[in-house]
């Protein structure tokens, strides 16, 4: 069986997620399952999320995003780099809460031509997306954790006055050529 808390307790950068995973207890329902996919936010992306909904939101919301980021299926960087159809659904944990409704307890993976290898929202939308940023540590068939680029959250989940802290960042504009004179 799983013992997430040993893996993630290898690495120094995760030390607070891998605290929130026993303080909500959503440590002990990934260590009941086998085959799963992590998605994991260093702490350096996790705590300016946390400092701002301290006190905006309850335990269970905070639960309900970290079951977010566990997929129920096992997910190596090389899989997530070479889907079938380039995109794939995967069914979280948070959908096994009975708390998501529609399809808010799902993700979208895509990986792009580029290499890239992003995570949000089953919706086309990429407002709301974080990019998988490589491999934290591979049990093969049992666990993965990957490192993501951003903290995601359920559609539906919190108001919408706390969604923009979860905006991906917007591309820079293009430069517009100077005129030559």
């Amino acid at each position: 069986s799983i013992n997430i808390t040993q893996v993630l307790g290898l690495f120094p950068d995760y030390t607070n997620l891998n605290m929130l995973l026993l303080q909500t207890g959503v440590a002990n329902e990934i260590n009941q399952r086998s085959s799963l996919t992590i998605l994991a936010a260093e702490d350096s992306v996790l705590d300016p999320i946390l400092d701002q909904l301290a006190q905006s939101v309850t335990g269970q919301q905070i639960a309900d995003i970290l079951r977010y980021h566990v997929l129920l299926e096992y997910e190596g960087i090389n899989d997530l780099r070479s889907l079938p159809n380039k995109s794939k659904l995967f069914t979280t944990l948070f959908q096994t809460t009975g708390r998501a409704s529609n399809n808010a307890g799902f993700v979208n993976i895509t990986d792009d031509p580029n290499g890239g290898v992003s995570v949000g929202w089953p919706s086309s939308s990429t407002v709301f997306s974080s990019e998988i940023l490589g491999t934290v540590k591979e049990l093969p068939f049992n666990v993965s954790v990957v490192d993501v680029s951003r903290v995601l959250v359920p559609y539906g989940l919190l108001p919408p006055s706390l969604m923009p802290l979860f905006l991906a960042p917007s591309p820079p504009p293009a430069e517009s050529p100077s005129p030559s004179g």
